[in-house]
């Protein structure tokens, strides 16, 4: 062995001594080749450092490190050294091991779908990953999921740590009308990392339109064992400072464990928080907008289970959402509350700032106007049933009294708005609504019974003419039939109501009625002809003694 060998190979084993187990040799066969057995190589280390008096090794060191690739184990390529996780994906946190999803038997039981007992909640989401495969969005959608937190990648900005389904997955919800905004897990351990990581993201992102922030996803367990919270702080703020710049919304992603204990920094308080925390409610103590309640969830169209999340005020994009809190109904834009009247939806709402901004429920009086809300605080639009009455409110929800016009329907709701049905009394006049409310013109047959009402839907009363005949109603509209006796004066009228006039044979017996209907009694002229209608008004035929005197009237009546 020369003397150069032997120098090289006594400071690697001084080396070693010093830096300890922080030192990785590169590999058992590099270190073979340099010295042919252990007892050799302890020999040569005593006879050179008994011949050289420990010169020379320390010129040595550099070449010792070269040969065995010795910088504190990291040999990077790009950035990421063949050590750190970030290197294919090898995640480790409370939800992987190893970059893969611990199994769910290693956790306790999970919600499969969104509870909706939770305060404050306004939509309700998923997020996903290359690890959930290709989805059927579609279904997703109609499943009931209202938005979507998907990832677009890990660690810094290198094209193969892209997350492979990222524009699958962005295009498809941007297609269907999803709302969606994106994360990225971190594994950033200095500043210039977690600024590449930010470039990662806004390299994905450009183009799509966001309606969440941008999150920062901060679970990686060898960060917290590395840096303290305040290099923690130091690393989130160099990737939020980057994003914001850029003009985007951008919020924190980890399990209550880390935001209690190392995401402690005062910094960390400008930044909108996503917490994760499997169990029946979130009881993270500190401001958070939205919740990772489960991440066994149930979704038709995805195979496998998905992570489950619930907006409590996350989005950027001001939607309004109602929020139900102890049974009260509020209304909110993005986080600012609705007083007043408002729309969400396609309801109007009214909320009142005298109860907090309480959705109004029931009936509410402003000025002459009044509205009603249901029980869930929707102003009442149209016809609406209400108790056993049937109301009908205007576009603006104003209560309808008085007469109503529907092309050609013609409705009435009182001074209390109740729908007018049946047979009413209003003003001076009758009329009749069917069971829908609409009002009767024309006849109406009830049994036996006949009715008329006029082109105003006025019940026709006492002799009325209608078309070409007229007709006698009594007081409470029902058509005459047969004989009718007024004073001295008797009327007839046919089995369809028409006023009997002229001649007209009623039975075995011939009548005459004059033009106003009174039927003749006693003698009547028609030019040259002569007739005789005794006093029940039948004509007289063939011989009659009238007054004392006998006459004798043709078969036709005429007096001969």
């Amino acid at each position: 062995m020369t003397r150069r060998k032997g120098q090289r190979i006594l400071a690697i084993l001084l080396l070693l001594s010093i830096v300890g187990t922080d030192v990785r040799v590169a590999s058992a066969t590099e270190f073979t080749e340099n010295v042919e057995d252990q007892t050799e190589k302890e020999e040569e280390v005593k006879k050179m450092a008994a011949e050289n008096g420990g010169q020379q090794v320390e010129d040595s060191q550099s070449e010792a490190l070269s040969d065995l690739d010795i910088s504190n184990g990291n040999k990077e390529e790009n950035g990421v050294s063949e050590n750190n996780p970030e290197k294919g994906d090898k995640a480790n946190s409370w939800r992987y091991k190893d970059g893969e999803q611990i199994s769910s038997k290693e956790r306790y039981s999970q919600y499969t779908t969104w509870p909706t007992d939770v305060p404050g909640a306004v939509g309700y989401g998923i997020d996903v990953s290359e690890h959930q495969g290709v989805i059927n969005w579609s279904k997703v959608q109609a499943a009931g999921v209202e938005y979507a937190i998907i990832r677009c990648g890990y660690g810094q900005d290198q094209e193969e740590q892209d997350d492979d389904y990222w524009y699958l997955n962005a295009n498809a919800c941007k297609q269907y009308g999803i709302p969606f905004s994106t994360y990225l897990y971190s594994y950033a351990d200095t500043v210039a990392k977690a600024q590449s990581e930010a470039r990662h993201v806004l390299r994905l992102v450009s183009g799509y339109d966001l309606s969440y922030p941008i999150y920062y996803d901060l679970e990686e367990s060898s960060i917290r064992s590395k840096l303290s919270t305040t290099q923690i702080a130091d690393v989130a703020e160099a990737f939020c400072d980057i994003i914001e710049s850029a003009g985007y919304e951008v919020a924190v992603y980890a399990n209550t464990d880390w935001f209690t204990n190392y995401l402690t920094d005062s910094r960390f308080a400008q930044w909108d928080k996503w917490v994760a925390q499997y169990n029946t409610s979130c009881t993270y103590a500190g401001e958070y907008n939205m919740w990772q309640c489960s991440s066994q969830g149930i979704v038709n169209g995805i195979s496998g289970n998905v992570d489950l999340n619930i907006d409590l005020g996350a989005s950027i994009t001001a939607q309004r959402n109602i929020v139900v809190i102890d049974g009260k109904i509020y209304g909110y834009e993005g986080k600012n509350q609705l007083f007043g009247a408002q729309k969400i939806g396609d309801s109007w709402y009214y909320f009142d700032s005298g109860q907090d901004g309480a959705a109004y429920i029931g009936w509410r009086k402003d000025g002459d106007k009044i509205y009603y809300y249901d029980e869930e605080g929707h102003l009442a639009q149209g016809a609406k049933k209400i108790g056993s009455y049937w109301y009908y409110f205007s576009e603006n929800g104003n209560m309808y009294t008085g007469w109503r016009k529907d092309g050609e329907k013609t409705y009435y709701y009182d001074a209390e708005g109740h729908l007018a049905q049946g047979a009413q009394k209003i003003g001076s006049h009758w009329y009749f609504f069917s069971g829908n409310g609409n009002m009767y013109t024309g006849w109406r047959k009830d049994g036996e019974k006949i009715y008329y009402y006029d082109a105003e839907g006025h019940l026709a009363q006492g002799a009325q003419k209608i078309g070409s005949y007229w007709y006698y109603f009594s007081g409470n509209g029902n058509m005459y039939t047969g004989w009718r006796k007024d004073g001295e004066k008797t009327y007839y009228y046919d089995e369809e109501g028409h006023l009997a006039q002229g001649a007209k044979k009623i039975g075995p017996y011939w009548y005459y009625f004059s033009g106003n209907g009174n039927m003749y009694t006693g003698w009547r002229k028609d030019g040259s002809k002569t007739y005789y209608y005794n006093e029940e008004g039948h004509l007289a035929q063939k011989a009659t003694k009238i007054d004392g005197k006998w006459y004798y009237f043709s078969s036709n009546g005429e007096l001969q």
